[in-house]
């Protein structure tokens, strides 16, 4: 395994990554990630993967502890090498390895074929 730190291309970005720890590594890893944005926002953040070569799948997953809720805002799909977006207020749906462009929009055939 390694440890190496990522290189992460964060050019263009709306956030700065002022620090990042391992907090926990067996299977996957769990790093807390510090950001602060150009507005002057500092947010903390857990990101969960593996590092073994490097992350290939990572979910950003946002926790608002007030008002207890969630969303996905951002998922690389590694399967398709994609970064995907979306914003649920009910529910998420994570694309993983799922090539989304050989998906149809039937809902009879669809969820055949999401069992891939």
């Amino acid at each position: 395994m390694s440890d190496t730190p990522l290189e992460i291309n964060t050019q263009g970005t709306a956030a700065k990554i002022l620090s990042e720890t391992v907090a926990q590594k067996r299977f996957i890893t769990v790093w807390h990630r510090k950001t602060q944005f150009n507005d002057g926002r500092v947010i903390d953040w857990d990101i969960v993967g593996h590092n073994t070569p490097y992350p290939t799948f990572v979910t950003v997953f946002t926790f608002d502890t007030d008002t207890k809720t969630t969303c996905i805002l951002k998922e690389y799909a590694q399967g398709t090498n994609e970064i995907s977006s979306s914003v649920s207020s009910t529910r998420t749906f994570g694309r993983g390895q799922v090539d989304w462009r050989r998906m149809d929009q039937s809902i009879t055939r669809g969820p055949t074929r999401w069992n891939q």
